[in-house]
């Protein structure tokens, strides 16, 4: 991870970011994709193509209702990364008043695809 923050120049303490490039570039190829096209970027550029990334992810797979409840119940935390692809703390988490798996999968559905997870809290 320190050679794709040297080569795009990004800081340490851009934790969201750092956080948010670690999540959605996690081989080899899809980070040399990365560098390849954010070199010379600033932060809040960089920041865009991941979150283009994220929404590629998000419209090409398929979570379904089953395979979320099942990994909600054997590791919450990791079940709601998947459902909004993207890194999550367990103060984030520990916003989320619904506790019903199914209540959260049929609700987000019906979310625009890509919602945060914190605006996804908000909105509740």
């Amino acid at each position: 991870m320190d050679h794709i923050l040297t080569a795009l120049e990004i800081n340490k303490s851009a934790i969201e970011l750092v956080n948010a490039i670690r999540f959605t570039f996690k081989d080899a190829t899809e980070q040399e994709m990365l560098v390849r096209c954010c070199r010379g970027l600033d932060g809040k550029e960089i920041y865009m193509y991941v979150d283009r990334s994220r929404l590629q992810t998000l419209k090409s797979r398929t979570y379904t209702q089953d395979q979320f409840v099942a990994d909600f119940n054997i590791n919450k935390k990791q079940a709601l990364e998947q459902l909004f692809y993207q890194p999550l703390t367990d103060a984030k988490i520990s916003k989320l008043m619904i506790t019903d798996p199914v209540s959260i999968y049929e609700i987000h559905s019906n979310k625009p695809v890509g919602i945060r997870f914190m605006k996804f809290v908000r909105d509740l």
